[in-house]
């Protein structure tokens, strides 16, 4: 029988917004309730939404359910009475059907029947439809389910809902309850007794079958699993061995090895990735050997001439390359304008003008064998020189030819027969400048290429023996490399008679711990200078050297044997090319993950202190005091004040010398900075300045402060170790402890701690000594305690524990209370005393003496790497590390390191920074043949570096 011939035993009228959930356990229940196990129903109840199909006139369709239906369940409430479907509904079977075969399912609101009148109460009546007002000769059937909104359970196995639906199929069905009940339960205990039967003949089965299921997904899981963690850990180790020479292929290796398996190793591996060269910026993989590198004053551009003949422009700017074929051979020279708008590239015989929007002009040459070219800063002229190979430098020889060319239509201006040159130059529109590898140069006017002023032919400035020449762009600058130390000259202002290096006046230069070198190149105004060689590369600023030590160079690692190296003007960036990619360096750069400004900080006393730190929670601002006075290599007092690193650009506010010696403390929404002093007093600064002060209870000096988890109060330790709880909104003192460090004992602020929560302080008692012993005080009870073990030297808290530092550089990790040590962790590698917890990154941050931060897990202790903090630049302490001090940002995960007479400079110490650091840097996605090199297993699909 067709669905719209059937006959429902009911219709069930209902309220969608109220009983929409409700309905159809109503509907099932009804219909299964007594029914034997073989039989899918023992009654059909029509519910709209289960039992209708998509009708283009959706009443006619309910009216013809409503007309095969035996009985009306109203499923009554407040929301139904309202609804215009269920009054028409009722409306139609009051009108068609008898009222004696109306059912309601009281679900909400109110039903009451007025005896007297024999009607519906229409005021109490909160929960029937209009229709059924004046329209019943006697009260009708109902059943009360307005509990079930309240119950756990709307299903049969709650006993209040049997007992509900029992009483509707009674009525339904015309049978007596209590008989229906029993039919109920019989047909339910024959069920569960057949059910029983067939899942007890499953059940070994199933229990065998699961069981060896089981244990071959289990195998296969950790087979998987294992097979996981060693390709991941293989690709780590491989990371590692990378460093050195491929560290783009080393970056990409980490980052795949960590999103395999986020653990120790892996975690190592893709941390000092991003650390093992600081001054890397980016790398661009050409794919082939480079023969040739310029770059743009402005620091925008690089071009480069590859052995393929192609010119390869990358612009830094916007990370973008473009590229055009020279000629069929490897381009041996290539020149750029001020701003890299210009490019000249020749491969010898074909030379080729490029500028930015695309457009090549051919260039005519006297001579196909051309050696150089060059550009001037406007771009306005080009040259080139030609010669045969087997020329060499002889004033008087004239077997080599000087082109000048347009540098818009690459048409001849003029050309001169010369002398062979190593190195050509265009200072400007209007002078030529040409050298040859002794370092001898004359300059020509471009209008007549003649020789202007006098040519330096007069005299060597090279000496005898092996040794490597080097020029700057612009020529104005020549250097030679010997016995590891480059020696520089100016073209223009050289006085011969200036240096006298056997009478042991001194330099101008640097050293290089390069024993073969093999290139060198000077920036344009002679202010740095890079060395390659034997696999090595390193750059210097150039210093007068006057018989004492030259500065360590910079090691730039991790890129092989460079093939050629150009400055971008006069600043820090360097690009080399090497392994087939082009490498842009940033001498200037404290390390990738250093990217907010860095802020200059006063110099220290050779008695004085570690800088006080105090930053907001977000990580923007930094108040930053401590016992500094003038700095003498300044113009200004550099005092206290506050760093404001919110912005693309540092802002700094200077505050009054007198809060130099105070211990600052940001409230917990960077509004307010309190600045303690002894006794506990303080002036509370807003916008710079002060808005209300807390008065002192007592003398001794504040060597700590902390706001209390939820605000409301700051704790206080000084240093005698006694504590100070204040109000944190009227700085009135609620309780107070006495000192508990006895005799001359006392406490210093880098050598004690409050933990996050204000709970606890830790202080280590000093007595005329670097070390002492540690003393634990409970902030909310007074008591105190020393710690157990060796004399410590600093101390700091996590979340959940407290580490103490000792001399001998072991980590004792104690509770949060100081009252359970959880283990030691070991260490002999020269600590200095500085220590912090970076939050959220389950990383620990401790201070070298040689001024390196090492980085290692909390729980493990296991090192990770370390990252080398900018020198100290203006101070005369002997020691800069010991004015150092380590502090953390609370929400950011950023490490903050702050050297008095040096810099403060922020560190990103979480993962997702090392991943975006390493795939910027490596500037290319893992291939398939680099997976294959590394890993037994196949390549996954997806090899993308930033996904």
């Amino acid at each position: 029988m067709s669905p719209d011939k059937a006959t429902y035993s009911a219709f069930i009228s209902y309220s969608h917004a109220l009983d929409g959930k409700l309905a159809p356990t109503l509907q099932r229940e009804i219909e299964r309730f007594a029914k034997p196990w073989f039989r899918m129903r023992m009654l059909r109840v029509f519910r709209d939404n289960a039992s209708l199909s998509a009708q283009p006139d959706l009443w006619s369709a309910i009216e013809r359910a409503l007309s095969r239906s035996d009985w009306l369940i109203l499923m009554a409430s407040p929301e139904a009475a309202r609804s215009p479907w269920v009054n028409q509904e009722v409306s139609w079977w009051l009108a068609n059907r008898s009222p004696d075969r109306l059912l309601i399912v009281l679900t909400s609101g109110e039903f009451s029947w007025n005896q007297e009148r024999g009607d519906v109460a229409d005021a109490a009546s909160t929960a029937l439809p209009p229709a059924l007002h004046g329209a019943l000769d006697a009260e009708p059937r109902w059943v009360d389910l307005r509990w079930l909104h309240e119950a756990d359970q709307v299903d049969r196995s709650n006993p209040r809902l049997r007992e509900c639906v029992a009483d509707i199929v009674a009525t339904i069905r015309e049978i007596p309850k209590d008989l229906l009940v029993g039919e109920h339960i019989r047909q339910h205990r024959r069920t569960i007794r057949l059910a029983w039967s067939a899942a007890s003949a499953l059940a070994l089965l199933l229990v065998l079958s699961v069981i060896g299921f089981s244990v071959a997904v289990v195998q296969r899981n950790e087979a998987v699993n294992q097979a996981r963690i060693a390709t991941a850990r293989q690709l780590a180790a491989s990371a590692a061995a990378n460093l050195g020479t491929r560290i783009d292929l080393a970056q990409l290796l980490a980052v795949e090895a960590y999103r395999m398996e986020r653990g120790p190793q892996t975690r190592s591996a893709l941390f000092q990735s991003v650390t093992a060269s600081p001054n890397l910026v980016r790398t661009l993989p050409i794919g082939v050997p480079v023969t040739a590198i310029a770059g743009s004053a402005d620091a925008r551009v690089a071009v480069a001439g590859t052995e393929t003949g192609r010119a390869v422009r990358w612009d830094l700017a916007s990370n973008t390359v473009s590229e055009i074929t020279v000629g069929g051979a490897p381009v041996v020279d290539v020149a750029i304008s001020a701003d890299g708008g210009k490019v000249i590239a020749t491969d010898g015989s074909t030379t080729l003008l490029w500028d930015a929007a695309g457009n090549r002009r051919p260039v005519p040459a006297a001579d196909v064998n051309v050696k150089q070219v060059a550009i001037s800063p406007s771009g306005k002229l080009a040259a080139t020189l030609a010669y045969q190979e087997t020329a060499s430098y002889d004033p008087d020889r004239t077997d080599a030819t000087l082109t000048l060319v347009d540098g818009q239509t690459g048409k001849q201006v003029n050309h001169t027969p010369t002398s062979y040159w190593a190195e050509l130059a265009l200072v400007d529109d209007d002078t030529i400048t040409a050298m040859n590898g002794g370092g001898l140069w004359r300059h020509l006017s471009t209008d007549a290429l003649a020789t202007t002023g006098a040519p330096s032919d007069t005299r060597e400035r090279v000496p005898a023996g092996h040794f490597v020449a080097g020029y700057s762009a612009t020529a104005e600058y020549f250097a030679y490399m010997k016995y590891q130390n480059v020696v520089a000259h100016h073209n223009i202002t050289y006085d011969h008679d200036e240096v006298d290096l056997a009478a042991g006046t001194g330099y101008f230069g640097a050293s290089m711990p390069i024993s073969r070198p093999e290139l060198l190149r000077i920036s344009d105004r002679g202010t740095y200078v890079a060395a390659a060689g034997g696999g090595s590369l390193y750059a210097a600023r150039l210093i007068w050297n006057a018989g004492g030590d030259l500065p360590d160079p910079i090691h730039l690692s991790g890129q092989g044997r460079a093939e050629a190296l150009a400055f971008l003007g006069d600043g820090p960036e360097l690009v080399s090319a090497a392994e087939g990619a082009l490498t842009l360096w940033n001498l200037a750069q404290a390390s990738p993950l250093s990217v907010r400004p860095r802020a200059d900080l006063p110099s220290s006393p050779n008695a004085g202190g570690i800088p006080q730190i105090a930053v907001t929670a977000d990580g923007t601002r930094v108040a930053v005091t401590n016992d500094a006075g003038q700095d003498w290599n300044a113009d200004w007092v550099a005092g206290p004040a506050i760093h404001d690193f919110s912005g693309p650009e540092l802002t700094t506010t200077r505050l009054d010398p007198e809060y130099r010696y105070r211990v600052p403390l940001w409230s917990p929404d960077g509004g307010r900075l309190l600045l303690f002093t002894n006794g506990g007093a303080a002036d509370l600064l807003e916008n710079g300045r002060v808005t209300a002060q807390w008065p002192a209870r007592g003398e001794a000096t504040i060597i700590g402060a902390q706001f209390s988890a939820d605000g409301s109060r700051v704790v206080l330790a000084d240093e005698v170790g006694g504590l100070q709880i204040r109000d944190a909104a009227s700085g009135e003192v609620r309780t107070s402890t006495p000192s508990v460090l006895a005799g001359n004992s006392r406490a210093f602020a880098d050598h004690s701690a409050v933990n996050g929560a204000a709970e606890t302080a830790a202080l280590v008692a000093l007595d005329q000594s670097v070390s002492g012993p540690v003393v634990v005080i409970d902030a909310k009870s007074g008591t105190s305690h020393e710690l157990p073990g060796d004399p410590a030297v600093s101390v700091t808290f996590s979340n959940d524990n407290l580490f103490v530092q000792h001399e001998d550089d072991s980590l004792d990790v104690w509770d949060v209370t100081g009252t359970t040590k959880r283990r030691t962790i070991t260490g002999n590698i020269g600590y200095a005393d500085a220590l912090t917890v970076i939050p959220h990154t389950g990383l620990l941050a401790r201070l070298r003496g040689d001024g390196t931060a090492v980085i290692s897990d909390l729980e493990s202790g296991d090192v990770l790497g370390s990252i080398r903090l900018p020198p100290m630049t203006r101070s005369s302490v002997t020691d800069p590390w010991s004015v150092t001090t380590l502090t953390a940002t609370r929400n950011t995960g950023e490490l903050i390191t702050a050297t008095s007479g040096g810099q403060l400079v922020y560190w990103r110490l979480t993962e997702d920074a090392w991943l975006d650091v390493a795939c910027e840097a490596a500037g290319r996605d893992l291939t398939p043949a680099d997976w294959r090199r590394v890993a037994a297993s196949d390549p996954p699909a997806d090899l993308r570096c930033r996904r």
